[in-house]
């Protein structure tokens, strides 16, 4: 009856782990895909000087690509 036991007990506690993992990788996949939430990183850009602001504002955006190589 072990090898009942071990199988029975792993999904109890795997269970409430995957539930809030699989929640905050929903959130950092929806942010990393532009597709289905364009709007979203527009709305966010304005907010993040760096550079999804480039086209708002070129003279800072410019000195902070050039710090990161782009």
């Amino acid at each position: 009856t072990p090898r009942r036991a071990a199988p029975e007990a792993a999904p109890a506690p795997t269970e409430p782990e995957p539930r809030p993992l699989a929640g905050a990788a929903r959130e950092v996949v929806e942010r990393a895909v532009p597709a289905p939430a364009p709007e979203r990183e527009e709305e966010d850009s304005p907010a993040e000087p760096e550079s999804p602001t480039q086209p708002r504002r070129p003279s800072p955006v410019l000195l902070g690509s050039d710090a990161f190589g782009r």
